[in-house]
């Protein structure tokens, strides 16, 4: 898998940076993730909780962000399912962009965080 998570599709972006560095987060994003979910896989165990009531309690403000090219979570099984699920959420589909847009489009991402944050 590739940076951002897409990188293993023909036509994904490659950013040198990230390539370097990417085994070695993720090997520590793996370890962390592990220690976090009990020991269980994590794909396990995120795909195996069911999130409806703790997402249906949140009532704070939430930004929702997520591309439509994600090949890792497809976003029509994720942002726009907790956007119907939150009180008051804010949607935000960004064309284009992979599982780690905040990595490869931070530039925007941030932006738009900041934006979220200061209204």
């Amino acid at each position: 898998m590739g940076p951002a998570g897409d990188g293993h599709r023909r036509g994904a972006a490659q950013l040198h940076d990230l390539r370097v560095a990417d085994p070695v987060r993720r090997e520590h994003d793996h370890l962390v993730a592990l220690i976090e979910c009990g020991g269980q896989r994590v794909e396990k165990a995120f795909s195996e909780t069911d999130q409806t009531d703790d997402l249906k309690a949140i009532t704070v403000p939430v930004l929702v962000l997520q591309g439509d090219d994600d090949q890792v979570v497809p976003y029509k099984n994720a942002a726009i399912l907790q956007d119907k699920l939150l009180q008051n959420s804010t949607l935000k589909i960004y064309a284009g962009y992979p599982h780690g847009m905040h990595t490869t489009h931070a530039d925007v991402i941030n932006e738009d965080i900041l934006a979220f944050i200061t209204v």
